[in-house]
């Protein structure tokens, strides 16, 4: 995502908060969780923040457990090596 470079913390705290609604309705979907993490990671960033680094790694963590909880038949769905 990367507004790190270009957006204020408004715009950085819209983002997370889009990204958490995205979660509300399709909670079991990792590329969701993915989309939080990297809205966290680049508001991390901006604002010098720990505490949305460590919820983005959390948020990253769920993100490849949901991964791997997926069903056998459906690896053409799972993250590839280097997404992991």
């Amino acid at each position: 995502m990367m507004l790190a470079a270009a957006g204020s913390m408004p715009d950085h705290q819209a983002a997370v908060d889009s990204a958490r609604r995205v979660l509300q309705l399709y909670p079991q979907d990792p590329a969701g969780f993915v989309l939080l993490g990297d809205c966290l990671l680049d508001a991390a960033v901006a604002a010098g923040s720990a505490e949305h680094a460590r919820e983005a790694a959390e948020t990253y963590r769920r993100a490849l457990a949901l991964d791997d909880a997926r069903p056998a038949w459906e690896t053409i769905r799972r993250f590839r090596d280097r997404q992991q």
